[in-house]
Order: structure tokens, then sequence, then C-alpha cells
């Protein structure tokens, strides 16, 4: 056995482990003694089921193997060592009698190592041995280092999958309040600082809430901190319970909740505020001991243009609690930009609610004369009134300017009520406003009414003014929770509706890997998700100097084409330099610097890969304006525009690494194909030559209608990176063969030919390394298939016709045209009308006969080609300047 004197050092050649398989010939037997004499554990059998068993019971490293066996054939014996893994690494040093040496090709392919012909002296056997100890031992080496990979590569990923999971429970502990399972204060303020990014880049609002438990401390001293903790608790159950589905809730130390409100102003957010406040002080905490109530004070602030930072927002929250504190606890007091903080008009009486609703609109149907008390009565109260008989036809105005309430008075003779309410049910536009029946004290017949026509308050005769004006307040605050709740409905399926888009979007991003129709798709979704008529994409070029617009929609081709905006000017210029957002949302937004825009309202974003914050790349500039019925965009909008902006940035990005990443790796491969040309003594342009020509020809095939289901747009780019890899296995032949100037003999011809295996292998190898170079799946079929005959004489496997793949059929056409036109070491060149005609004349033999019907039919296009692209040294060659007539 042979051992490694160091890692990565030279391998101890004192002992190897042989087998000798001497098939009864003399040469092979005393080779034993000899490998025996060497100092090496030598073993000899006669035949190859010997040696199999042999092996069997004991391995050996070194096989010497006669090639004359009595009872297999040796190649076979070969072959069954080398393929299977029973045996471990054998190396074969095949003893080869000159009377029956077998093709070297073959005895390679078997597995065979090395070969011997006698004589052998002792300077050749001892070569032989170093050699062959040397590639044991490195191979033995190779083993035990990936014996220690594969060991070492378990111990990581077992060592990483605990690490995952020690660094989700940290990650899970760092970002969360353990007590409560809120997210804790570092937490809060990253998506404080999110939020406050996102609202001044876009100008939305932004407010904050901070709830501080009232006498905390008496809790915790009175009842113990156990208590305490069932407080904090239940507290923020409530907070979370009852948050809104966009504000995010957060403990942030001792008895202190923040919760932030994206897109809130300080009077939405003072609502929200009061809305907690009721609903833990009117939770019961139970204990041990009883049950404990609880309060909290909470300060509002919003975002201003005096504050520089969060720090300025949070402490505007707290300059408000503070004055929540100083009122007399559990109230909510809201920051008031600088000056004291303000109790809000939250929660109000029905005396103020009646002030706010004083210039609400009523429809009265009424029968002439019999109004007066009703108008006189309604309009003192400070509502406008309008009156209409009570006939169906008075509906039919109401969906242009709706009431908020409808008072119909006591059926008469003439009028009909019943089927007035009836019609007004029956339409969608107006069937929510609330109808107030006034009708006699008795009522059945009104009931029955109220259960048919859907009547929502009846008040009976005589006519109480103070009951009347109660039940028309209750029906106004009805008609506004019902429209709310309409609003609310309509938001609630417009973000469904963006939802959907962006689920879409992402999904179709997912498996785009074409950077147009990636650009192309996005501008498409933004202008789907926000109106907008008017949508584009900048990109910089490669130096960052200039935007163009790389896709749009809205925009004509010519001003596309001619729009070059330098970095750092213009509206998009800036956006992309500064990374900030330039929305114009209002008419007084925009000032004098319009730029190009001619809409009123307009959002130009910058596509950032990730957080703004983390120095991430700025790949290009989002714009999007013109929107339909020219309305300004809604914050959801806005939001919508910056996450498609930035999950476009990523996948932009991506994609233009990859392109660049694939380009390089095209380039080694091609400069790879040049350096197989250039030692097969090729003439310069020789690839460039059979490339164009391939590529004529596949389009030929395409326009003839011939294997239209192969020849697409896809298969010819992969043709165009293909064909210039059709020789690569030339660097193995060596130049003693590949320059010879006469015939090759049989054995050269056979060492030749290897180059068809030692290409494909190589190309099979670029594959494993280059995952995703789509293109060397077809490379490897052109170059192991582009020297076989189409009558299946062909080599290296005698493939015949259609099992050919059609890009060897076409490269082997395009091969031999320009192999036959140029001139080599060992030929001159032939003229264009003769190729063409020896083209012809192997058709069906050699080539496929619809291919070569092709290539006749563009002839003109090669002898073009063929002058084109020629060699400097061809400038004198006659001939290529013969042209077909």
């Amino acid at each position: 056995m042979i051992a490694m004197s160091e890692v990565g050092g030279p391998p101890d050649l004192t002992k190897i482990s042989a087998l000798v398989v001497h098939g009864d010939a003399p040469e092979v037997c005393a080779l034993a003694g000899r490998v025996s004499e060497r100092g090496h554990e030598v073993r000899s059998v006669a035949g190859g089921a010997e040696a199999l068993a042999a092996l069997e019971r004991r391995p050996a490293r070194l096989l010497v193997v006669s090639s004359r066996l009595p009872d297999m054939d040796v190649l076979e014996l070969c072959r069954s060592i080398s393929t299977s893994e029973r045996y471990g690494f054998v190396y074969v040093l095949l003893f080869a009698d000159p009377r029956h040496e077998p093709s070297i090709i073959e005895a390679f392919d078997a597995g065979v190592a090395d070969l011997l012909s006698t004589p052998v002296d002792d300077r050749t056997l001892d070569a032989r041995l170093r050699a062959a100890a040397r590639i044991i031992g490195f191979e033995q080496d190779l083993t035990t280092r990936a014996e220690q990979v594969l060991a070492t590569n378990a111990r990581i990923e077992a060592a990483n999958r605990e690490l995952e999971t020690v660094n989700a429970q940290l990650s899970h502990m760092a970002t969360t309040d353990e007590l409560t399972g809120l997210p804790n204060r570092r937490t809060a303020m990253a998506r404080l600082a999110e939020f406050w990014s996102f609202s001044s880049r876009h100008g939305v609002p932004l407010s904050c809430i901070l709830f501080d438990i009232d006498r905390f401390k008496a809790f915790n001293d009175t009842y113990g901190h156990a208590v305490g903790d069932r407080v904090l608790r239940e507290t923020a159950a409530n907070l979370r319970r009852f948050a809104r589905v966009e504000d995010v809730v957060t403990r942030i130390g001792g008895e202190e909740f923040l919760v932030l409100c994206p897109h809130t102003n300080a009077d939405r957010a003072a609502e929200v505020a009061e809305r907690h406040r009721r609903v833990i002080e009117a939770h019961q905490v139970h204990y041990e001991g009883g049950i404990l109530r609880v309060c909290v004070s909470a300060g509002v602030a919003e975002r201003g243009e005096s504050m520089r930072g969060i720090d300025d927002l949070l402490a505007a929250a707290d300059h408000a609690l503070y004055g929540a504190k100083r009122s007399g606890r559990n109230r909510v007091c809201v920051d008031a930009q600088g000056g004291e903080a303000t109790l809000p008009r939250i929660g109000k009486s029905l005396d103020d609610q009646s002030s706010s609703l004083e210039k609400s609109c009523i429809l009265l149907l009424c029968d002439d004369g019999k109004d007066d008390p009703y108008v006189s009565l309604l309009e003192r109260a400070g509502y406008e009134v309008s009156v209409s008989p009570a006939r169906p036809s008075a509906i039919d105005a109401l969906a242009v300017s709706p009431p908020q309430v409808v008072i119909a008075c006591e059926p008469s003779e003439d009028g009909d009520v019943a089927a007035t309410i009836r019609q007004l049910k029956a339409n969608p536009a107006v069937q929510s406003i609330p109808v107030v029946l006034v009708g006699p004290r008795d009522p059945e017949e009104s009931w029955s009414t109220i259960l048919a026509n859907g009547i929502e308050e009846y008040v009976s005769l005589p006519l109480r003014p103070q009951e009347l004006l109660m039940r028309v307040r209750a029906m106004m605050m009805l008609n506004a929770s019902r429209q709310m709740h309409v609003r609310s409905n309509e938001a609630r399926a417009e973000q469904a509706r963006m939802l959907t888009l962006v689920l879409e979007y992402t999904r179709a991003l997912a498996i785009i890997d074409d950077l147009d129709t990636m650009l192309e798709r996005t501008v498409a979704a933004v202008s789907e998700l926000t109106f907008s008529r008017r949508v584009s994409i900048m990109l910089p070029d490669a130096e960052e100097r200039y935007l163009k617009v790389a896709s749009a929609v809205g925009i004509d081709p010519d001003v596309i084409e001619d729009t070059r905006i330098a970095v750092g000017s213009g509206i998009a210029g800036r956006v992309f330099v500064t990374r900030r957002s330039h929305v114009i949302n209002t008419d007084g937004d925009a000032g004098d610097d319009q730029g190009a825009y001619t809409s009123r309202f307009y959002a130009s974003v910058p596509m950032i890969c990730g957080d703004e914050l983390e120095g991430q790349p700025v790949v290009g500039v989002l714009n999007a304006s013109n929107r339909f019925a020219d309305r300004p965009f809604e914050p959801r909008e806005l939001e919508a525009i910056d996450l498609i902006s930035n999950i476009a940035a990523a996948a932009i990005h991506e994609t233009q690494v990859r392109q660049a990443r694939d380009e390089s790796r095209n380039a080694a491969v091609a400069a790879l194909a040049k350096l197989a040309a250039q030692r097969d003594g090729a003439t310069g342009r020789h690839l460039d030559r059979v490339t164009e020509y391939c590529v004529v020809l596949a389009e030929k095939l395409r326009a003839m209608g011939r294997y239209t289901d192969e020849i697409d747009d896809t298969f010819i780019a992969d043709l165009r990176k293909s064909v210039p890899l059709h020789d690569i296995g030339k660097v193995a032949v060596p130049d003693a063969i590949l320059l010879k100037p006469g015939k090759l003999t049989p054995s050269e011809l056979a060492i030749m030919r290897r180059h068809v295996d030692v290409g494909r292998e190589t190309i099979q190898t670029l594959s494993m390394h280059a995952s995703g170079v789509g293109f060397l799946a077809m490379a490897e079929d052109v170059v192991g298939g582009h020297h076989e005959w189409y009558d299946g004489t062909g080599y290296p496997n005698g493939l015949k016709g259609d099992d050919i793949p059609l890009s060897a059929r076409i490269a082997a056409v395009a091969d031999a045209y320009d192999a036959i036109t140029s001139s080599r070491s060992y030929k001159d060149a032939t003229p264009h009308d003769e190729a063409v005609a020896l083209i012809r004349v192997r058709s069906s033999t050699q080539f496929d006969p619809a291919v070569v019907e092709a290539f006749f039919e563009c002839r003109k296009q090669y002898s073009h080609l063929a002058l084109s692209l020629r060699d400097d040294e061809a400038d004198e060659d006659p001939a290529l300047d013969r042209h077909v007539a």
C-alpha cells in the first residue's frame, strides 16, 4: 500500500500491493518477479476469473495483466474492475503482445491506465512503476481527503442547523418582550424608523400613541409582582386584540406601551387611543383575591415638519402623555406641535354630536299643507330641510343629492307613502338612507308598514318635538355609521385587489429571467395598481452618467428613444442620486419644479434593493403619472408603488448580475474554443465563419418549414454560442498528429478521433461547474455529434439519421464547407462551386438531405460570408473569389 508522507506531499513509493494476471505468458510471469524484486507486494494468477476472486479476497492497487487470457477477454476483465465499486481504485497496466495488441482507444475506454510492450528494460519498468505509484498515492490521498471533507461537511451542516435554531430563538428573544409577547423596544424603534422613512418620502401622515398604566406601582406594592405581571399581560392582550390591522402594538418598558399608527393623523390616532382607553377601563382583571380595574393615560403625537427624527416624535408623545397624567389620568391628550397638550373632543354627548350634524340634510315626504310644523321644528334645530310630496317620483332625484334622513309624514288620501318608501328601499343607490315614519298612535297599520318596507324608526302622533329630534339625531348617526361601513368595505375591497395584483406580480416575477419582460411586467403592474396611464422605468447607463427609459406604458416610442436625463439633473436624476422619492400629491406641492410632467399629480420613486438605510444599490427610477380622473394618489397606492419598486429593484439587480456572470462565462468558453482552433492550425476566423454558416442554415431551414418544432429563436441563439466549441477537444491531441502534413496512420487517426470524447467530457465538466448556462447542453450535442454520418458510418457512436441531434447535423455541413474551402498545412483550398458539389454528393450518406437542401438554397450567402470573413492570407486565394452565378 502507499501512504502520503504528508498532506499534499509526494507519495511513498516503497511498496505497492500488486496483482499480476499472466495468462501463462512467460514475459508476464517474468515481469511479476521483476516487480517483486523492487520491493513491492506481488501476487500472481493465471486467468481473469482468478483475478476477480483474488481482488474480492484482498484488494490490490496495481493490476499487471497480459493482453491474452485463457478464460476471458482482457478488456472485459478491465471493464469489470473499472466499473465496479467493490474493488476500489485499481491502476491497470496492460502488458501488450504486439501480435495481439488491442485498440488503444478500446483499452483506455475499458479502464486501462498504461500500456507496456515487449521488450521492457529496467528503466522503462521503473518509470512506469513510479508513475503508477504516484497516481495510486494521489488517488488514495484524494479518497482520504474526500472522506474527511464529507465528515467535516456533515459536522458543519449539523452545527449550522443547531446554529439556525439558536439564532431563531435569539432573534425572537431579541425582538419580543418575554412577558407580554409583544414586540420589544428594539423592534418598536426599527418599525418606527421604517414608518418615518416612508412618511418622509411620500408625505403621508404618521402618528404614535404612548400608553402608560395609571398608578401601576400600587398594583405591585399592594398585590405583588405576580398580579402586576397579569395586569401587564392582559393590558397588552387588549391593546393587541382591538388594534387596527395597520397598527403596530409594542411594549417599550415597564408599564409603557407604544402603538405605531402609519397613514394616520393626530385626530384619528386620538380616536384610536380613546377606544383603547375605554376597552382597558371596562376590562376586569381577575386574581385570586378578587377583581381589579385598570386605567391608562395616553399621549398622541403626529410627525411634524419641524421634527428631525423619531426621537422628536417620541418626545412629543411623551409630552402629551405627561399632559394626560397632569390633567387627572385615565384620558387621552394630543401634542399641540410645540404648545400645551390638549384634550381631544372624543366620546361627545348627544348635544355635542348634534352640533356636528346641524347642517345635515333631511327630506320630508309630506303632502301640501301638512309640512309646516315639521319644517319649522327641524330648521330651528339647524337642519336643512327639503319637502317633496309622498309620491314614487320623488325618489328619482335622491341619487344626485341624497339626504341623510328621510321623514315620511302620516299618509293621506292622495299620498302613497308605502309605495314611495318601497321604491326608495329598492334603489341600491339610496336604500341605506334611514327612514323615520310619523303616524297615528294606534300602531296596527303603521307597524305592518314598518315591517314590510324596512322603515328604521317610528314616531307616533300627536307630535312631540323632542322625541322627533331625538329620533332624527339617532338616524343621522346610523346613516353616518352605514356610510363609514360602506367606505370601510370599499377600502377593504380595494386593498384585496391591490394585494392580489402584487401577489400575481411577484409570482410572475419568480419565473421571469428576461430583463425586458421583467420591466414590461413591472410597469404594467404599477399602471394597474395605481390607475396611472403613464408609467416608466428609467435605468442608468454602465457609467451611471445618464438615465434612459428602459420600459414604459403611455409614452410615445419616439419620446422613449430620445429621452436621456443626466444623473443628478431633472426630477428622475435627482431621485436617483438622493435616493428619496419626489411625490406631487396636492396642487401646492409642485411649486415651479414640474420637470417634464404635465399631469397635476405624479410620483418618482428610487428603485432600491432592500432597505434604503442599508446602503443598497439604486438600480433605477420608477415614475407614475396621468392618473385616471386626475386624482391624487391614495396612501396605500404610494405604499404599493414603493413595494413594487423594491421588489423589482431586487429582481433587476439579480438579473443584471446574472447576465454579467453569464457573459463572463461565455467569454471564457469562447476563449477555450479559440485556443483549440489555433492549435488545429485553423485560420484565424474559422470559428466565426462556421458559426455564421450554422446560423444561416438554421434560419433557412425554419423559413422552409423544416424542423419548426425545434428551431426557434432560443435554438438559434444557443447554436450561435455552441458551434464555436465544436472542436474544443483538439487541445488534447498531440501536435505531431494534429499538425501532421501527411496522411494519418490508423493508430494516429484513432487518437485524433478521441478529440470528440475529450471535447464532450470538457463540456460536461463546464456544465457541472457553470450551472444555468443553458447553451452547454446543445454544445455537448454539437461536439459529440458533428462527426456522425447520416447513414450511421460516422464516429464516435455510429448514430444514424434523426438520432443525430439537429444542431450537430447543421454543424457538420457548415464545418465541412469551411474545411473544404479553407487551406491547411496538409491541403489547399477548394473553390466554392466544387465545395457545393462535394457536399451535395454526400447528401444522405454523410449529411442530412434536408440540411443539404437548405445549404444549396443559401449557397450565395455562404460565398459572401466566406469573402467577408476570410483571413488575411486568404486575400490572395482565388478559391474564395468564385461566386455562384
